[in-house]
C-alpha cells in the first residue's frame, strides 16, 4: 500500500512501513552482520519521518473536520434564524390579513343589514295596502263592465267611455308599472271606435212609434184612369148665327148633370170594404212589431224583408198623394239601410293586461323577500372562502 505525502513530488511513491518490513527481513537474513549502525539509523529515521507524516496527515483531517463541522453548526444557526425571521413574517402577513378581512366582512354584513333592512321596508310598503289600491280595483271593475256592455247589449260607445274612465283611474296613478295597462286600454278604444253602432234602442223606438201612426195612414180612394175620348166644348158662343149649336150644347150639358159614359184605358179599382182595411191596418202593425223582434234579435235577412212587405202595402193601399204618408214610406226607407247587427268582441285586451301585472306583482314580492332572506348567508360564506 502507498501513499503520497504533502511534500512528495508528483509521480513518487513513498513506500509504506509493512513494505520496508517485508523487504529489510529478507536482507537481515541474509547479511544479519553488514547491517551498519548508519543503515539502521537511517532506516530509523525514515520511518521516524513517515509516522510524522502519518501524524500530520491524520491532525490536518481532524482540523478540516473541525472546520467543516463548525461552518456547519454556523449554517445551521443561520438557517434557524431565517426561518424564525421567515415565520414571524408570515405571522405578521396572516395576522393582518385576518385583521382585513375581519374589517371587511364587519362592513359587508353592516351594509347588508342596511339593504336588507331597506328592502324589507320596500316590500312591507308594496304588500301592503296603498291609498291608491282603491283605484286599481275601480279600474278592474270598469273594465270587466265595458267587456260586458261591448258583449251583452252590443254598446261601442258606452263601453269607450267605460275605458276612458278606467284609463282616468290609471293616470292618477302616477306609476310607470302601469304604463302597458294603459297602452291596451287605448288600443281597445282605437279598436271600437272602428266598428259600426248599432242603435238599438233607438230603431226599437222608432219602430214603435210608427206603430202607433199606423191608424192615420189614409187609404187609397176610388181611381178613374183618363177617358181615351176627348172632353166635347160646350162654351156658349154670343153669335146669333149659332144659336143651333149652342142649342146642342146646352141639352150636352143638360143629359151631362143625370149619367155620362165615358170609354176608360184601365178598369175602375173599387173601395176596400171596412173590413179589408181594418185588416190591412192591424197586418202592417204586426209587421211593424215583427220588424222589432228581428232588431232585437238581429236579424238582418228577417228586418230587410219585413221593411220591403210594408213598402209594398203602402204604396198599394194606401193613398201616397198624401204628405203623411210620403214620410211615413220615407222612414221606412231610411230604416232598411240601417244596419242592426256586428259580430262585437266578446273581450278586450286591457283585462287581460291589468290582471297579469297583478299576478307579477304577486309572485314578485315573495320571490324578492325570499332572496332577500338568502342574501346575508351567502355573502358570510362568500367571506369564509375568501378567508
Amino acid at each position: 500500500m502507498t501513499e503520497k505525502t504533502p511534500n512528495q513530488p508528483t509521480g513518487q511513491v513513498t513506500k509504506t512501513a509493512p513494505a520496508l518490513k517485508a523487504q529489510v527481513k529478507p536482507a537481515l537474513a541474509k547479511k544479519h552482520n553488514t547491517v551498519s549502525k548508519i543503515g539502521l539509523l537511517a532506516l530509523l529515521l525514515s520511518l521516524a519521518s513517515i509516522a510524522g507524516l502519518g501524524g500530520l496527515y491524520y491532525w490536518q483531517g481532524i482540523e478540516q473536520e473541525s472546520k467543516a463541522q463548525l461552518i456547519l453548526a454556523q449554517t445551521k444557526q443561520q438557517l434557524a434564524v431565517q426561518q424564525q425571521q421567515i415565520q414571524q413574517l408570515l405571522t405578521q402577513q396572516q395576522q393582518n390579513a385576518n385583521n382585513q378581512i375581519a374589517s371587511l366582512k364587519s362592513q359587508l354584513q353592516s351594509q347588508q343589514a342596511n339593504k336588507i333592512t331597506q328592502l324589507e321596508t320596500e316590500l312591507s310598503r308594496l304588500a301592503q295596502k296603498q291609498p291608491s289600491d282603491w283605484l286599481i280595483q275601480e279600474t278592474e271593475y270598469l273594465l270587466r263592465i265595458a267587456v260586458r256592455t261591448l258583449w251583452f247589449q252590443q254598446d261601442p260607445k258606452s263601453a269607450i267611455s267605460l275605458l276612458q274612465e278606467a284609463d282616468a283611474r290609471l293616470k292618477k296613478l302616477s306609476d310607470l308599472g302601469f304604463l302597458p295597462v294603459r297602452q291596451a286600454i287605448h288600443q281597445d278604444i282605437q279598436a271600437l271606435q272602428l266598428m259600426p253602432v248599432i242603435e238599438t234602442q233607438d230603431l226599437l223606438l222608432t219602430l214603435m212609434a210608427m206603430d202607433k201612426q199606423v191608424p192615420r195612414l189614409p187609404l187609397a180612394f176610388v181611381y178613374l184612369p183618363a177617358s181615351v175620348e176627348p172632353e166635347p166644348d160646350l162654351e156658349l158662343t154670343h153669335s146669333v148665327a149659332d144659336w143651333q149649336s149652342n142649342l146642342n150644347k146646352t141639352w150636352q150639358l143638360f143629359i151631362d148633370d143625370f149619367i155620362t159614359v165615358r170609354d176608360r184605358t184601365t178598369p175602375v179599382e173599387p173601395l176596400l170594404s171596412p173590413q179589408y182595411q181594418q185588416h190591412l191596418i192591424q197586418n202592417l202593425r204586426l209587421k211593424l212589431q215583427l220588424a222589432q223582434w228581428a232588431v232585437s234579435q238581429q236579424q238582418s235577412l228577417l228586418f230587410s224583408q219585413v221593411l220591403s212587405d210594408i213598402e209594398t202595402w203602402l204604396t198599394g193601399h194606401f193613398d201616397m198623394q198624401s204628405q203623411f204618408n210620403q214620410s211615413f214610406l220615407e222612414q221606412i226607407q231610411g230604416l232598411k239601410t240601417q244596419q242592426i247587427s256586428f259580430d262585437y268582441p266578446s273581450s278586450l285586451s286591457s283585462l287581460p293586461a291589468l290582471t297579469a301585472r297583478q299576478q307579477i306583482k304577486s309572485q314578485v314580492i315573495p320571490a324578492i323577500k325570499q332572496d332577500v332572506k338568502s342574501l346575508a348567508p351567502n355573502a358570510e360564506n362568500n367571506l369564509d372562502e375568501a378567508k
